[in-house]
């Protein structure tokens, strides 16, 4: 909502009170307010004018290369596209202005950009690691929690791993924690030797959601500590308040797949009710009972079968293309004809 200017024109009506005595002394004097107000006027435009030249020689040393505290406000409006450099020189520029940006919606754009390029490990090196870890820590939810996705890619790196953990462990907001576990789980490529650590967040988190989270990245790591947890939330009559709760219990069971959960998970999708849950609820069974076929026979026809379901379809699809197996691959071929 815009703010109301205080600067407010006042009105003709109320600066001059004409009446019949005073008629010739008020005409006299807006005549020469008037000649005054054209000179203001010429005036006003010559200040434009110069305005506009100036924004214009502004604009072209941006271009070339000049003022580049300057320009590099004024290029990353468009999504910091127009940043000088490639390759890690340009990941330097990225994080300038992740940094220094007073624009979320520029700050936003330059986080996605540096995670695009250090995927790129030609793209990294320790100054970025090093700035990328203070922003991790930073005490808005939304630079730790951006900085840190970043940060996740740093693979292998002991220095990256410790200041990922150090964010989530300071981190106030229970959803922005729980999700930002998964940057631990991509930091160190699925590594079991973490499943400790994550059972820390399973057993003692204060937050049930955390909790969650944490059993679907342990169920990921093919550890299933977490099957109780998702079953009770699960079993829980569904409401406004814990729908957020549920759906995510909905994907950790997914993970998880243990047969276990099946029952519960099916209670969901026979409710007949649309939602979010439900939705994923589909994919978790999808899930749970393709794990449960042993030959690949069996894989392949219940892949099949699954493509010909509209509600699983595109759980079918992806899981295919997870698989990168020719003879799945030919479903996807035989679909499409």
């Amino acid at each position: 909502m815009k703010s109301r200017c205080p600067f407010e024109v006042e009105p003709v009506s109320a600066r001059y009170k004409v009446d019949g005595n005073d008629l010739l002394k008020t005409q006299k004097h807006l005549v020469r307010e008037g000649f005054m107000i054209q000179k203001y006027g010429l005036f006003v435009m010559l200040t434009v004018v110069l305005s506009m030249w100036s924004a214009q020689v502004s604009f072209s040393g941006i271009v070339s290369g000049e003022g580049a505290n300057q320009g590099l406000g004024q290029k990353t409006t468009d999504g910091t596209k127009n940043l000088p450099g490639s390759g890690l020189e340009r990941t330097h520029a990225f994080i300038e202005v992740a940094e220094k940006s007073k624009d979320w919606s520029v700050r936003k754009k330059a986080f996605d950009n540096l995670r695009n390029s250090v995927i790129d490990p030609r793209n990294q090196d320790q100054k970025i690691q090093v700035r990328l870890a203070k922003l991790a820590l930073d005490t808005d939810s939304q630079v730790s929690r951006e900085a840190s996705r970043v940060l996740m890619h740093f693979r292998g790196n002991p220095q990256a791993l410790i200041a990922l953990k150090m964010a989530i462990k300071q981190q106030k907001d229970d959803v922005t924690r729980g999700h930002m576990l998964s940057t631990v789980l991509t930091n160190t490529s699925r590594n079991k030797s973490e499943i400790p650590y994550f059972k820390e967040y399973l057993i003692h988190d204060p937050s049930l959601y955390v909790q969650v989270m944490a059993a679907g990245i342990l169920g990921g790591l093919d550890d299933n500590s977490g099957t109780e947890i998702c079953k009770q939330v699960l079993s829980l009559s569904p409401s406004e308040s814990i729908a957020m709760l549920q759906r995510q219990a909905v994907v950790s069971a997914g993970n998880i797949a243990d047969p276990v959960l099946l029952l519960v998970l099916q209670g969901i999708v026979k409710s007949g009710k649309p939602s979010l849950a439900r939705s994923h609820a589909f994919d978790a069974i999808n899930n749970i009972e393709f794990k449960l076929k042993l030959s690949k026979s069996e894989k392949l026809a219940y892949l099949k079968q699954a493509l010909g379901r509209p509600e699983s379809k595109r759980w079918a699809r992806m899981t295919i293309q997870s698989m990168k197996d020719s003879e799945a691959s030919a479903l996807l071929s035989g679909g499409r004809k």
